[in-house]
């Protein structure tokens, strides 16, 4: 997958931010952030990253684990 395609820019992208921006910044939204769902945040954008690497190229994410 690449970052011009339609599954991306439509599926992917859309999902991810939606998550992101409603499931770990809500508390930052309503005032009470939290050093906590930084960091679950900061997880989740690493295991979306490699799922994103994964399905465009397998090898890569087994490279970037191992490292």
């Amino acid at each position: 997958m690449v970052f011009s395609s339609i599954s991306f820019l439509f599926l992917f992208l859309p999902l991810v931010l939606l998550v992101y921006h409603g499931v770990f910044f809500l508390s930052v939204h309503l005032g009470r952030p939290s050093a906590l769902s930084f960091r679950l945040s900061n997880a989740f954008l690493l295991f979306v990253s490699l799922i994103f690497y994964f399905w465009g190229e397998r090898l890569l994410v087994f490279l970037f684990i191992r490292r």
